[in-house]
């Protein structure tokens, strides 16, 4: 499948004229939601800046990217990203280019994973980088980043795409008219679902589900809202697995209450639910539970207990 960018041309435009006039700052913060495509576009002007193709940037001693690791011992994955991990960064930014006169680049990905102590041993590097060495840090909302990082990287804040662009980007790569179409409106702007859905049929299965049971919460009685999200609460084995499971839903949640405000439709796209009973939502009990919504994600960064998080939101559910 074709992974060229999806929309952003603006934002890749920037990028390149800025590159031409030498006038690249040391990091830079791109700022939007998962599935909208910070990476890939954080990983093509790396590779232009290296003077590789995208598909080789791993292969360059030049290029690091940081992130979440498992753990040797259980296989899970790591709740944060180490400062062991930021210290190897750092001492890769200090070293010269391998390729003479030639650049540097990096990514943190999701860089809310990142601990105080990593933290504290980013922040000299990003002041002392020379000329030719590039960061991109990508997080989903900048609030959740330390503000001394934040003043010392240019900030860049992604958009949804465009419905038209998603689809011909679908159309193109296999998906006929009507699945294409789908897969567009569903996505909501967000081109990596819609890449998803095409590649794995499961995964579009479990969003509708999703979707159907976000609708079916409406003008229920506290406890059925409870027994109707209580798998959300299953994995105990595995807890940062199942935040990240949960931040999904919620990110999920959140995309369909800011879609209702937006156009007056709290339903999903091809749930074949019938929504007519939430239309009279008022619109500042939305902007309330979006904002609850939104604090449950930040609480689950801060290792508040899930179920709590959860109630909090069914409780503003009407």
């Amino acid at each position: 499948m074709n992974t060229a960018i999806i929309g952003h041309e603006k934002i890749v435009e920037f990028f390149e004229n800025i590159a031409r006039s030498g006038n690249l700052s040391h990091a830079y913060c791109l700022i939007g939601p998962d599935h909208i495509g910070r990476r890939k576009v954080a990983e093509t002007i790396a590779a232009e800046l290296l003077e590789i193709p995208p598909g080789d940037l791993n292969l360059s001693p030049d290029y690091r990217l940081v992130d979440r690791l498992p753990d040797e011992k259980t296989g899970k994955l790591k709740k944060d990203i180490s400062v062991e991990q930021i210290r190897e960064l750092v001492y890769f930014l200090g070293q010269s280019a391998f390729r003479k006169n030639g650049c540097k680049a990096a990514i943190i990905n999701d860089i809310e994973n990142l601990n105080q102590s990593g933290a504290n041993s980013l922040l000299k590097s990003l002041e002392e980088m020379d000329d030719k060495t590039i960061v991109f840090l990508l997080v989903g909302d900048a609030a959740s980043v330390l503000p001394t990082i934040l003043s010392r990287a240019r900030k860049i804040f992604f958009a949804p795409v465009r419905e038209g662009a998603i689809f011909e980007y679908l159309k193109n790569n296999g998906a006929d008219d009507d699945l294409a179409g789908e897969l567009a409106r569903m996505s909501r702007g967000l081109p990596g679902h819609a890449i998803r859905w095409l590649r794995e049929p499961d995964s579009l299965a479990r969003r509708v589900n999703e979707e159907k049971r976000f609708e079916s919460l409406f003008h229920q009685p506290f406890y059925q809202k409870l027994q109707s999200v209580e798998d959300l609460f299953g994995d105990k084995s595995d807890h940062i697995k199942a935040r990240a499971e949960l931040s999904e839903v919620l990110d999920l949640w959140q995309e369909m209450i800011v879609a209702r405000l937006r156009t007056g439709a709290v339903g999903g796209i091809m749930t074949g639910v019938d929504s007519s009973k939430n239309e009279n939502i008022a619109p500042k009990e939305l902007i309330a539970m979006e904002n609850c919504v939104a604090a449950a994600k930040a609480g689950l960064r801060e290792n508040i207990h899930p179920r709590l998080l959860v109630e909090d939101i069914l409780l503003q559910i009407p």
